[in-house]
């Protein structure tokens, strides 16, 4: 049920009717007051005075969708929007939050003990309209002084020795991971501290602190800088850069740097392109002195000589000096004395010294004997090392440079020769152009040899402990090594090159052919040309080759690869583990042999008759010129043998022989399964018997077989007579159960008084084409006559004569037999009926002459009486 107040229902009526009758009636009513105080009169200045002590005025309360929905909403319409729990009215164009004046909403939430913005993209201006980003402060201040301006104002209450004041920053939403701040630390009275910009660099949760200051701008005026010991050692602690990014100055954990403009055409100054330290008044005046200048193309100190007083870092002079971390008293790493003496120096005494009549630098344990130990140019550091060549360099213990523009560098090494260059313990670099790198050699087990690193030979280069280049153009490189042929090589352990270009390389190797090449491990190359690679391979006759351990090419042009493989006849090849091959022998595999002009190839075979061929597994060949293929053997001459299977006890031994023995044969066939399988395509003939060139048996593309002829048409045609060595009979299928429609031939005596046997001979052109036909005369029936008798029996041939578009017919006689047979049988029937006829007649006969004999007798008797 819905309820209507009475006050409310008065309140529409006064509303809805009274100001329409007191117009009508000449009354307009200025105000009206809705209260439940009788004594209160309705302010002037409204139309509407709503009063009241305990009530208030509910204006309709509408959720956002029903607000929204409102059509055609007028100006200044005012609703309670429940679901964003603010008060809304319509402007005309929008419905606007009547708290924050914004269609959005309200500005400032509040949550105790939170106060904040709901929008996550708005915005707050202190001092304008219209901020930049999330907090913009502007101000309009003329002061210079600094005691006033556009400052945001971060107060601690709590004055406490130690405490904080500043900002923090955050990347992401985790509030353990503020990794950044800005703190200002109290530290004396009155506010004074420490300005501190801190990062924290771990890679785990933990906000910033104190503890992670980088940059200190101390309340006395200093600044430091401290690094995080997790930076590595490259990254700075503190640099300047130019306005091209270009680092000038830096300064990193363990060290300074100082960069300089580096431009061949720009002359340096201290302002541009150089690094200069200079002298300067007390009393602020102009530099009175420039005491060292550092610039692309020179270091330049300038020094007052004589004087004995020590520069310091702190007043008079330039020094630079080592840092203690325990903040210990430091001591000078670089300083500069001048002197006036510059000719003899010896003893020796540590100094750093210029002998400006040879333009010369000395520094360390100066020991300079005569004038003549120090070259023009020339430049030594280290323990009494001397640079006597002009323009040399020697650094280290004792070291020398005799040569002109020659450098020793290290303990006792030597640069004798002019261009030389020695470096490392006892490295002598004698001959002209020479390089030596290395120190004393040492054998396997360690123990010094007392052999330096020499390079005697002109431009030869000797590298590593103990290794020799005395060749000229010699290159040694390793332990112990030597190179002592002209233009040799020679890298590893003890590995030598004693001929021309020879090279040696891994350990215990030697190369002692022209041109030769040792690798691996205890080879040798003493063949010229030759080449031994492996362990222990040797290479010793000229143009030989040997690749495997223990592998030996003995002979010139030889060849030897595997293990144990042998090559001692001129140009064998031996290729396998214990293979063997004599002069112009090839043996491959394992354990095979072949002698002179001969071929071995498997396991075990063995060629060791003259220009033989042994393949496969066990096969030998032992007869000249003989082949075996398999576990075979064959010992005639010119003899072919061939196992299909073991035939480990099988020998050929006749001459001029091929044998195939066990197994099958298939010519194109993969899986024959006879003794020979010939499998040939279509229109290829698997198998042809020729004598002197004439073919003499042929099977044809269609399965045909001709003998002393080519096949046309029929399974079997033979050009000439056959026979057997015994009588028999060919043979045909004829029993009865694969016959039908069975019946007695008749008429044979007919058939056969049709046919005509002949005599003839062949013409010559057909003897011509099958030359195996005699001149002499043959029977037969012509094909033509023989056709009208038994058609069924003549066919063509498929052969043709010159010029003659029919195909020559072929006849098969076999009916003409078999009605023969039949013509026989019925004259041995028609026989014997004659013969029963004749018999017949014999009795009659009998009968009669008996009848006539007592017919005569009784005439006799009637005669008499």
């Amino acid at each position: 049920m819905k309820k209507l107040s009475i006050n409310l229902i008065a309140t529409m009526l006064v509303t809805l009717f009274l100001p329409s009758l007191w117009e009508g009636s000449g009354l307009v009513a200025q105000n009206i007051a809705i209260t439940d105080d009788d004594t209160y009169t309705a302010n002037a200045s409204a139309m509407l005075d709503v009063k009241s002590t305990t009530k208030g005025m509910l204006i309709p309360r509408l959720t956002t969708a029903q607000r929204t929905a409102i059509v055609t909403p007028a100006t200044s319409l005012l609703v309670f929007d429940t679901t964003l729990g603010g008060f809304y009215y319509y402007n005309g164009t929008v419905w606007i939050n009547l708290s924050s004046g914004s269609s959005s909403g309200l500005l400032w939430s509040y949550s105790s003990p939170y106060v904040y913005l709901t929008g996550s993209s708005d915005k707050v201006g202190i001092g304008t309209s219209t901020p930049l980003h999330k907090l913009h402060v502007s101000d309009n201040v003329t002061i210079t002084d600094g005691t006033d301006g556009s400052y945001i104002d971060i107060q601690n209450a709590n004055a406490t020795s130690g405490i904080l004041s500043g900002i923090r920053f955050l990347n992401g939403t985790s509030t353990s991971r503020f990794k950044a701040g800005i703190f200002y630390k109290d530290a004396l009275s009155f506010g004074r501290g420490d300005l501190i910009f801190a990062n924290n660099s771990v890679a785990a949760n933990g906000n910033v602190s104190t503890s992670d200051a980088r940059l200190t701008i101390k309340n006395t005026g200093g600044i430091e800088v401290k690094a995080t010991s997790a930076a590595s050692a490259n990254a700075s602690l503190f640099h300047v850069l130019n306005a091209t990014g270009d680092t000038i100055f830096a300064v990193y954990d363990g060290g300074v740097r100082v960069n300089v403009y580096d431009d061949p055409l720009v002359k340096a100054s201290g302002s541009k392109g150089g690094f200069a330290v200079g002298g300067f008044s007390p009393a602020k005046g102009t530099i009175t002195n420039e005491y060292m200048r550092i610039t692309p193309d020179s270091i330049r100190m300038y020094i007052e000589e004589g004087s004995a007083t020590k520069a310091t870092g702190s007043k008079g002079g330039f020094a630079v000096g080592g840092f203690s971390p325990a903040k210990a008293v430091p001591d000078d790493y670089f300083n500069i004395y001048g002197a006036t003496a510059t000719t003899i120096i010896n003893p020796s005494e540590a100094r750093i010294f210029w002998y400006p009549l040879k333009e010369a630098f000395l520094a360390g344990r100066v020991l300079v004997e005569s004038p003549d130990s120090v070259g023009i140019n020339s430049f030594s550091t280290g323990y009494e090392s001397k640079a006597i060549g002009d323009y040399s360099q020697a650094f280290g213990f004792h070291s020398r440079a005799f040569g002109d523009y020659s450098t020793a560098i290290g303990n006792y090494a030597n640069a004798v020769s002019n261009n030389s260059f020695a470096f490392g313990d006892s490295a002598q670099a004698k001959g002209l152009g020479s390089y030596a790198f290395g120190s004393i050699g040492r054998n396997a087990s360690g123990v010094s040899t007392g052999n330096p690193t020499l390079a005697t030979g002109n431009y030869s280069v000797a590298m590593g402990m103990g290794s020799t280049a005395s060749g000229t153009s010699a290159f040694a490189l390793g332990t112990n090594v030597v190179a002592s042929g002209n233009y040799s090589t020679s890298l590893g352990f003890e590995n030598t090159s004693s001929s021309i270009s020879s090279v040696s390389l891994g350990r215990y190797n030697i190369a002692s052919g022209s041109y030769s090449l040792a690798t691996g491990y205890n080879t040798t190359a003493s063949g010229n040309y030759s080449c031994a690679i492996g362990a222990s391979a040797q290479a010793t006759g000229t143009y030989s080759f040997a690749v495997g351990y223990n592998a030996d090419a003995g002979n010139q042009g030889s060849i030897a690869l595997g293990s144990y493989a042998d090559a001692p006849g001129q140009d064998g090849v031996a290729v396998g583990y214990s293979s063997y091959a004599s002069t112009d022998g090839i043996a491959l595999g394992r354990n095979t042999n072949a002698t002179v002009w001969s071929f071995a190839g498997g396991l075990a075979a063995n060629a060791s008759g003259l220009a033989s061929v042994a393949l496969g597994n066990g096969a030998t060949a032992s007869g000249g010129y003989s082949k075996a293929i398999g576990d075979i053997e064959a010992s005639g001459l010119y003899t072919i043998a061939v196992a299909l299977n073991d035939q480990s006890a099988t020998n050929i031994a006749q001459d001029n022989t091929m044998a195939i023995m066990g197994g099958k044969v298939g010519v194109n066939d993969s899986n024959p399964t006879a003794y020979l399988q010939v499998n040939s395509l279509t229109a290829e003939e698997p198998f042809r018997v020729q004598i002197a060139g004439s073919t003499k048996l042929l099977v044809n593309s269609s399965g045909n077989t001709g003998v002393n002829r080519t096949p046309t048409t029929n399974d079997l045609e033979v050009g000439g007579n056959a026979s057997k060595a015994t009588s028999g009979n060919w043979l045909a299928n004829s029993d009865r159960r694969i016959k039908t429609d069975i019946h007695d031939i008749s008429n044979s005596f007919e058939t056969i008084l049709k046919l005509r046997p002949v005599i003839f001979k062949y013409t010559d052109e057909w003897k011509k084409r099958n030359p195996s036909i005699k001149n002499q005369y043959y029977y037969n029936f012509i094909a033509q006559e023989y056709q009208t008798v038994f058609p069924e029996s003549v066919k063509g041939s498929g052969e043709y004569l010159e010029g003659d578009s029919k195909e020559i017919l072929q006849i098969d006689t076999y009916n003409a037999q078999i009605v023969t047979i039949k013509a026989v049988q019925d004259l041995i029937k028609e026989n014997k009926q004659l013969k029963l006829d004749v018999q017949e007649i014999k009795n009659e006969n009998e009968t009669l002459k008996a009848s006539i004999e007592k017919i005569n007798s009784l005439l006799e008797i009637s005669g008499k009486k």
